[in-house]
C-alpha cells in the first residue's frame, strides 16, 4: 500500500493518535475481521455477493469475487462506535449520528451489490435522504465558499441544503466512479480522510477528527483483503458509504470551523471530481447515449491497459491481477501529493484554488499521454 502509507508518513497523523487510537484500533480490526470472514466463507454467499466476471468493459478478474467488502468497513466503524461510547467520549454522539444518517446511501448501493437491479434514481434518492438527514443533525450545511456569489447564494438555507445535497451526492457518485481497480478507491479515501483527520485535530475538531480517523482506519483493514490481491472488492454499497462520509465530514468541517477553507476539502477530492465530469464530457463529445454505460476509458482503465500492453500482455490470472495492482499505485502518488498540498494550506484559499484548478489541466495531459499510448487493440 505504497501510495496511502507515503501520503501519511508526510502528515502529523501521531499527534491524533493518543486522543483516540482504542477507536481506531477498534475501526481497523473490526473491519479487517469481518473481511476476513467474509473472504474465508465466500463459498457460502458468492452466489448472491459475487462479482461476476461477465464481460463488461471495467471488469478483469477471472472468477467470482463478493462486492460487499462495504459490510467490513461498516462492522469496522461501528465497533469504534461501541468504543467511543464506552469510554464517554464527548464525540461520540456526533460519530453515532453520523453513521445513522449515513445507512440510507449504503443500503441502496448494497442493495445493487446483491442485486444488481437497484434503479439509479432510487440510490439517488437514498443518497439524499442521507444528505438531508446530515444537513438537520449534523451541521453538514454549506454557507461558505469563499466566492461571493454562491456565498449570498447560500444566505438562504434552501440554497445551502441544495448545495450540500449536490456536494454529498455528486461525491458519493465520484467515488463509485474511480473504484475500478484493486486498492484504487479506498486507497483514495484513505488520504482524504488522513488529511481531514490532520487538519481537524489541527483546528480542535475533535468531532470530525474522529469521525474521519475511524473511517480511514476501517478502510485501511478492507485494504488488506482487497489489495494487492482483490480477494474482496467494495462493492457500491462501500463506495457510496466512503463518499457521503468524506462529504459529511468535509461540510461539518468547514461550515464549524472558520480557520478552514473551503477549498481544503476540494482540493482533497479534486481527482474523483474531475474523473467524474470529465468522463462525463468525454462521453457526450464522443457518444451522447453512452454518458450512463461503463467503458473502459477512465484514466484508471487506460493505466491498466498500458501495463498489460508493456509489461504483463498475458490473459493468465496472474498478470492481470498484477497489473491491476500496479495501475493503483502512481494514482495514489498523485492523490497524495494533492492532500500534502492541501493540508499545508488548509487555510489559504487563494493557493488550494490554484491548487485545484492547476489539477485539470494536469490531469488532462496525463490523460492525453496515456490514452496516446495505449494500443487500439485493447
Amino acid at each position: 500500500m505504497i501510495g496511502p502509507t507515503w501520503a501519511a508518513a508526510t502528515m502529523p497523523v501521531p499527534d491524533l493518535l493518543p486522543e483516540f487510537a482504542p477507536e481506531l484500533a477498534a475501526s481497523a480490526a473490526g473491519s479487517a475481521l469481518a473481511c476476513w470472514l467474509l473472504v474465508r466463507y465466500r463459498e457460502t454467499h458468492v452466489h448472491i455477493t459475487g462479482d461476476a466476471p461477465d464481460g463488461q468493459p471495467q471488469r478483469f478478474h477471472t472468477t467470482p469475487v463478493p462486492r460487499v467488502g462495504g459490510l467490513g468497513v461498516l462492522a469496522g466503524l461501528l465497533l469504534a462506535a461501541v468504543v467511543a461510547v464506552a469510554r464517554g467520549l464527548p464525540a461520540a454522539p456526533f460519530y453515532c449520528l453520523l453513521l445513522f444518517a449515513a445507512l440510507p446511501s449504503f443500503a441502496g448501493g448494497l442493495f445493487e451489490d446483491l442485486t444488481a437491479s437497484a434503479r439509479p434514481l432510487i440510490r439517488l434518492l437514498l443518497t439524499l435522504v442521507t444528505a438531508t438527514a446530515a444537513f438537520a443533525w449534523l451541521g453538514a450545511q454549506l454557507y461558505r465558499s469563499d466566492v461571493w456569489w454562491l456565498d449570498a447564494a447560500f444566505r438562504y438555507w434552501p440554497l445551502s441544503l441544495a448545495g450540500t445535497l449536490f456536494a454529498i451526492a455528486g461525491l458519493a457518485h465520484a467515488m463509485n466512479i474511480i473504484d475500478g481497480s484493486h486498492g484504487l478507491c479506498a486507497g483514495v479515501g484513505v488520504i482524504v480522510l488522513s488529511a481531514l483527520a490532520v487538519v481537524a485535530q489541527r483546528v480542535g475538531a475533535d468531532s470530525s477528527a474522529l469521525a474521519a480517523g475511524a473511517t480511514a482506519a476501517a478502510f485501511v483493514g478492507f485494504l488488506l483483503f482487497n489489495y494487492p490481491l482483490g480477494m474482496l472488492f467494495l462493492g457500491d454499497g462501500g463506495a457510496y458509504l466512503l463518499g457521503v462520509l468524506v462529504g459529511i465530514v468535509s461540510a461539518r468541517l468547514v461550515g464549524r470551523y472558520p480557520a478552514t477553507s473551503p477549498w481544503f476539502p476540494f482540493a482533497l477530492v479534486v481527482y474523483p471530481v474531475w474523473e467524474t465530469l470529465f468522463s462525463a464530457l468525454r462521453r457526450l463529445a464522443t457518444d451522447p447515449g453512452s454518458v450512463g454505460r461503463p467503458d473502459a476509458l477512465h484514466l484508471h482503465s487506460l493505466i491498466r491497459q498500458r501495463l498489460r500492453q508493456t509489461w504483463f500482455p498475458g490473459r493468465d490470472q496472474r498478470s492481470l491481477k498484477l497489473s491491476n495492482a500496479l495501475t493503483a499505485i502512481p494514482l495514489w502518488l498523485m492523490q497524495g501529493a494533492m492532500a500534502w498540498g492541501a493540508v499545508q494550506w488548509y487555510d489559504r484559499t487563494h493557493v488550494l484554488i490554484a491548487l485545484s484548478l492547476g489539477f485539470v489541466p494536469a490531469y488532462c495531459v496525463l490523460y492525453w499521454w496515456v490514452r496516446r499510448s495505449v494500443q487500439p487493440a485493447l
